[in-house]
């Protein structure tokens, strides 16, 4: 048997975080690509804390909160 990968979860939201290689992954599956313009983004974030990253790749690409 192979050893499987563990998906880092919240247990109280039920939510968990894939990383860009499980991401990129599994959007070849479904037929997606990012666009080239996240690419970048990604490229330029890649070695900052995942803090910062996520609060810089949030605040441009999640949802507004109305």
């Amino acid at each position: 048997m192979t050893k499987g990968t563990k998906i880092p979860r919240n247990a109280q939201s039920g939510k968990f975080v894939l990383g860009e290689r499980a991401f990129r992954k599994i959007s070849a599956v479904e037929g997606i690509k990012p666009s080239k313009r996240l690419s970048v983004d990604l490229a330029h974030v890649r070695d900052l804390p995942a803090e910062e990253r996520r609060l810089i790749l949030s605040n441009k690409y999640g949802r507004k909160k109305a």
